[in-house]
């Protein structure tokens, strides 16, 4: 059966850290800038070729001296390669992939089109205000975080592309590695800008432009193994600091990706869930905010002003809005994080929050619905209404990863496993680190949960 729970805030906000007062913090809060390309660029980005076309060729048209790295079903169009994707029901399912391609770059080296594929790529890079090239994934993919009205771009394929073209410059004697450091600086391009780093502390494999930032765990640690090598290759400072420092950021909150009740680890830090929120009127909607506030020093503090989804087959719950008015009723997407206390704002008389808690399941990859329902009056700090929400309320902040292959084998479990295990391995990190990268791991291995003491509930043993 399922149970309700009621929580009375009206004096948490003064009891916690942020004394400033509501309206000071979200004065200081930062409102992300959603940085995109020209309309030219995404016209190119998102451009599907048609097979057909004489100018159009397999992969398998060119010799191995050219293209050693072939795929049958890979399309080239002015030396750019376009994979198929099969969602796509009308004209051309071939689109550009900026993971794919920097594989495509990677494997295709030392052959004698290096060059060309490489001025293709960055034909297609947009230059960030910081010298970084960044890759914009095309809005083809139904995937739930990158669904919306805006490009966004990625640090685990910008870690790929930097790993084609830092080989590249190796391959042909680039001392220089000019190509290579501009797709680093746009792993350094500020989330609150519209980028994926966060803080100089971690890369964001798919950044948000309406909620908190999110720490997908596998695409942190991919991105992070291909900074170290151009680091290492290049002998690169600053990409060899910008390591270290996220390294040591993941050793200090990797005990929160273990999703304890589901013994597996999390898939991310963050999870969207859909709140009911009743206000005294039904204008009072529009004053509705969200504010984020960090439970880590040295992460922003993120201010995100709702707006209402603009198009209801193609948004994503990741991305804060208000779904649904009914009268004085709203339906809110909001984000629930490890890392940041999630704060909903209003200038109504009154305001109460609902949510249902959710479930973890291995055949949906949010909360949804089934669990407990949470529900929230509000506090008053000046003229405005607030209710609180986070880890402490029995939400799922962070769901466990589920990308499991028949219902038995999870490989994004593993990848997180044998990921920690090359980072602590590195000998630019520090033992301290190293240390505690390999308790996460001896943790994610026994899928145990994580206690203060560093005890864990054994439920298979390590081999040896």
């Amino acid at each position: 059966m399922r149970c309700t729970m009621i929580a009375i805030l009206a004096s948490f906000y003064i009891t916690t850290a942020y004394a400033a007062g509501l309206a000071e913090d979200l004065r200081r809060a930062t409102t992300i800038e959603a940085v995109q390309p020209p309309d030219s660029l995404i016209e190119s980005i998102e451009h599907r070729p048609d097979e057909d076309a004489p100018e159009v060729f397999f992969t398998t048209d060119f010799t191995k001296q050219q293209l050693p790295y072939q795929l049958t079903n890979v399309l080239v169009e002015n030396d750019l390669p376009y994979y198929p994707y099969y969602a796509l029901k009308e004209g051309s399912n071939h689109v550009m992939h900026p993971m794919a391609l920097g594989r495509f770059l990677l494997r295709n080296a030392n052959g004698t089109k290096a060059e060309d594929l490489k001025q293709a790529a960055l034909n297609i890079a947009y230059e960030l205000p910081n010298g970084g090239l960044a890759w914009y994934y095309p809005r083809h993919y139904r995937v739930a975080r990158m669904l919306g009205s805006k490009l966004k771009y990625s640090s685990i394929s910008q870690g790929t592309i930097l790993a084609g073209l830092t080989e590249m410059a190796a391959a042909h004697g680039d001392p220089t590695f000019r190509d290579a450091k501009a797709a680093f600086e746009a792993m350094r391009w500020p989330y609150e800008k519209g980028g994926v780093n966060l803080a100089n502390r971690a890369v964001l494999e798919m950044p948000s432009f309406s909620g908190p930032p999110e720490i997908i765990l596998n695409g942190w640690i991919d991105a992070l193994l291909h900074i170290q090598d151009y680091a290492e290759t290049t002998g690169n400072v600053e990409a060899r600091e910008f390591f270290k420092r996220n390294v040591e950021f993941l050793a200090e909150i990797v005990a929160n990706f273990d999703a304890d009740s589901a013994r597996i680890s999390r898939y991310s830090d963050v999870s969207p869930y859909r709140i009911k929120v009743t206000l005294s009127r039904p204008g009072d909607v529009d004053t509705l905010e969200l504010l984020y506030l960090p439970r880590i020093d040295g992460l922003p503090s993120i201010r995100v002003p709702l707006e209402r989804t603009a198009d209801a087959d193609n948004f994503s719950p990741y991305e804060n809005q208000i779904w649904r008015q009914n009268g004085r009723i709203a339906f809110v997407w909001a984000s629930c994080s490890q890392h940041y206390d999630t704060i909903l704002v209003s200038r109504s008389d009154e305001m109460v929050a609902e949510v249902d808690s959710g479930i973890v399941s291995r055949r949906q990859s949010t909360p949804g619905k089934g669990g407990t329902i949470v529900v929230k009056e509000s506090g008053v700090d000046g003229d405005f209404r607030y209710v609180t929400f986070n880890k402490g309320d029995g939400l799922i902040c962070g769901y466990p990863t589920n990308f499991s292959k028949g219902g038995k084998y999870n490989y994004y479990h593993v990848y997180h496993i044998v990921g920690l295990m090359l980072l602590a391995a590195s000998p630019e990190v520090e033992a301290e680190t190293a240390t505690i990268l390999n308790k996460g791991i001896r943790i994610f291995w026994l899928i145990g949960s994580y206690h203060d003491d560093g005890t864990n509930h054994q439920l298979s043993g390590l081999p040896g």
